[in-house]
């Protein structure tokens, strides 16, 4: 079966986003439960020493496609399971596609860390001051973050760099995932066909990231108006952080969408 890049609207960016919430909003515990299942292993991951926060990267590529298979699912009108995030793993899983999955894993992990790394060793002590002012709690942020950078002239430079490079990162393996356990493809060409989707449909792409930027502008705007009834933004947000975790599950199922849109054959529904 043969896999065709569409081209969309650019208004289709919008539709994800929507169509993500709506999922949601009938899936609501069901999806809930999904990303309680993806979270747990990777905060542990997470929480082991000087490995962990890499390793913790593996596991950006299987949450992908775990929220891409049971949006479809829920799609199809059947229920979201806990199962679909580990399906790779399940008994009867093609272990081509299986082991394909492991080397894109592989692959991203290596291409984040070597970014991290580059920055960090370019950024040296003008990140670490950065980092400080960040902590401090004398002043405004941005009088002691402009501080920094006037003493550092090249760290916009290479912070703008280093955010190019995670963008780069994100159109090469955005729907990577599910090029390479619905389609069959092998690591460098799942790598081409996502970054030629969005290629071609840069602008419903622009929407979309428009889109997600005024939904995250309108979780921010309700932070500071419960700031006095909790007290601090940082109480405030705490409180908010079941909407903020929605929110989390609603972006990756706008990420099925996006692939639905731009590169599903006729089998898979976009509702």
């Amino acid at each position: 079966m043969s896999l065709h890049v569409n081209s969309v609207a650019a208004r289709r960016g919008v539709d994800w986003v929507r169509q993500a919430f709506g999922l949601l909003g009938r899936r609501l515990v069901g999806f809930a439960v999904l990303l309680l299942t993806a979270l747990v292993p990777t905060l542990l991951l997470t929480a082991l020493p000087l490995v962990g926060p890499l390793l913790a990267f593996v596991m950006g590529q299987p949450i992908t496609l775990g929220f891409a298979v049971a949006a479809r699912a829920a799609l199809a009108g059947e229920p979201v399971r806990a199962a679909h995030m580990l399906q790779p793993l399940l008994p009867g899983a093609d272990p081509a596609r299986r082991a394909a999955l492991l080397r894109l894993c592989v692959v991203y992990t290596a291409a984040v860390a070597g970014v991290m790394l580059a920055v960090t060793a370019l950024g040296g002590e003008a990140l670490q001051q950065l980092a400080n002012a960040a902590q401090s709690q004398e002043g405004d942020f941005v009088v002691r973050a402009n501080a920094v950078f006037a003493r550092h002239p090249g760290l916009r430079i290479l912070l703008l760099a280093s955010s190019g490079a995670f963008v780069l990162l994100s159109v090469l393996f955005w729907h990577a995932p599910m090029l390479v356990w619905w389609h069959g493809q092998g690591v460098a060409q799942s790598l081409f066909s996502s970054a030629l989707a969005i290629w071609r449909n840069k602008g419903a792409f622009a929407v979309y990231s428009l889109a997600w930027l005024g939904v995250m502008m309108l979780l921010l705007a309700l932070t500071g108006a419960l700031q006095p009834l909790f007290g601090s933004p940082e109480v405030a947000a705490l409180a908010l952080q079941p909407v903020t975790l929605l929110m989390m599950a609603a972006f990756y199922i706008s990420a099925y969408f996006s692939y639905a849109d731009c590169l599903a054959t006729r089998g898979d529904a976009t509702a």
